[in-house]
């Protein structure tokens, strides 16, 4: 259980190397009654606190995992994100899809609609960084996929439950590209990568936001 202290703003906790600690003796359990605003700042600084070698050490184990799991090794199409910043790293997973003929479909936002278009790309896929750093594929029209081109579903976040909820950047670009599929989301898995340190108690939730099917960590695979 994550206990933070709310103040003015909010306190970062101690790391022991197994879980966070609160600051202060008085530190409240409050995760259950944060804004959204305030977890996904939480989380991000946790998530961040990690070095660029525990970072690089537990996305090695998640891959691990991810390559043994039936359901991503039977997958013909996985969408994927090209990470960004502290989170889980997914080069070698693009890397291992291409090695064994699976095709690698990955989202760009291209509008501030917060439309997403689903881009096919290949070994050979040109790519420039976009005006926030992330990596994105240099588009053409016979690049564009859809939804029903895709088995498996990896998504980034930056907060989850195990009860299945998932608190993303506050664009809700993935719950806009679910929700209005809902027929192709029953046949679709969606799970979500990250580290153990992202598993938050509650997440409060709204009628818009979409469940993950599951979480993959350096420790486990969830299955919700």
């Amino acid at each position: 259980m994550l206990l933070y202290q709310i103040e003015l703003k909010i306190a970062m906790p101690d790391y022991d190397g197994n879980r966070y600690k609160p600051v202060k003796q008085d530190a409240v359990d409050c995760e259950e009654n944060l804004k959204k605003s305030d977890l996904r700042k939480i989380m991000i600084k946790l998530r961040a606190s990690q070095s660029q070698g525990e970072i690089a050490e537990k996305s090695a184990q998640i891959v691990a995992q991810l390559l043994a799991w039936p359901p991503f090794q039977n997958a013909k199409s996985v969408m994927i994100y090209m990470d960004y910043n502290s989170e889980v790293q997914t080069a070698d997973i693009i890397d291992h899809c291409f090695k064994n003929q699976q095709t690698v479909i990955v989202p760009v936002v291209t509008s501030k609609k917060g439309e997403m278009a689903l881009v096919e790309i290949r070994p050979d896929t040109v790519f420039a960084k976009s005006s926030l750093g992330i990596l994105e594929p240099v588009i053409n029209q016979q690049m564009l996929r859809n939804l029903n081109d895709v088995d498996l579903i990896l998504a980034p976040g930056v907060a989850f439950d195990l009860k299945g909820n998932r608190l993303g950047y506050g664009g809700g670009y993935y719950d806009r590209l679910l929700g209005k599929n809902p027929e192709l989301r029953q046949k679709i898995k969606v799970y979500a990568l990250a580290f153990e340190c992202q598993i938050s108690d509650a997440i409060a939730t709204e009628p818009t936001d979409c469940k993950i099917d599951g979480l993959i960590t350096e420790k486990q695979i969830y299955q919700f």
